[in-house]
């Protein structure tokens, strides 16, 4: 039989308080992470947490409050918290995988240089964004103003290499490049708006803010994905 994977961390000699799927916890106990859930434990009690159904996990003044809806534990006493509290925030809030699912990036006979000037700028911002941290903190790293800016100014100067000498044609081709990105500049609007209801989002509630503002950032890379390949019919 294959063994079972180590947890993640072990806390013990905690003083836990609170409620969770209707149950009331509260006594001396401790807490085990592993990779798909968290246990917390009384004497009395033990419960299983779901990464993905935590609405929110802030940490203040040492103490650990786990939320699930209406639910909420509050884990005291010991430092190492500060430690869970950052693992469970990657476990609740993963960054998803988008770039496996563009259909343009990578494709062969594609000119590599240009889709790294045009893709590159959107998968670091996602690199950034990947890094565990407070959600909030992670979508700041997100300039969605920052990468539209980038995104304009590329297709000019592809319409400028293109056609140097020739005015009325560079711009011509600088408009339908313009029009072609148009959905992926409405979806980055989207994603500022989304990441505005992150920092705006009451304690309880940041992690199903996030969730959201991760698949408003996945309607990004589709219409990036979009976006080159009119672009690219544009360029042949």
């Amino acid at each position: 039989m294959t063994p079972e994977p180590a947890p993640l961390l072990v806390v013990h000699g905690l003083t836990i308080g609170g409620r969770w799927s209707g149950r009331a916890l509260d006594g001396a106990g401790g807490l085990v992470i592993e990779r798909g859930a968290g246990k917390v434990a009384t004497e009395q009690l033990r419960v299983t947490i779901a990464w993905r159904a935590l609405t929110d996990a802030t940490l203040e003044r040492g103490a650990l409050a786990l939320h699930q809806g209406e639910d909420v534990l509050v884990l005291t006493g010991s430092p190492e918290l500060t430690r869970a509290w950052g693992i469970i925030v990657e476990r609740a809030c993963p960054m998803p995988e988008f770039a496996r699912g563009l259909r343009t990036l990578g494709r062969r006979g594609a000119d590599e240089a240009l889709e790294s000037r045009f893709f590159g700028p959107l998968l670091a911002a996602r690199r950034r964004v990947a890094n565990p941290d407070a959600v909030e903190r992670r979508v700041a790293q997100f300039d969605t103003s920052a990468l539209a800016d980038r995104w304009r100014a590329e297709m000019e100067q592809l319409a400028a290499v293109r056609f140097a000498a020739d005015g009325p044609r560079r711009r011509a081709l600088a408009a339908h490049l313009e029009e072609a990105l148009e959905p992926c500049l409405s979806a980055l609007e989207g994603l500022g708006a989304s990441a505005d209801a992150v920092f705006a989002a009451p304690a309880g509630t940041r992690f199903e803010a996030w969730r959201r503002w991760t698949g408003q950032l996945r309607r990004v890379f589709i219409e990036a994905d979009r976006a080159w390949h009119h672009v690219s019919l544009h360029l042949t």
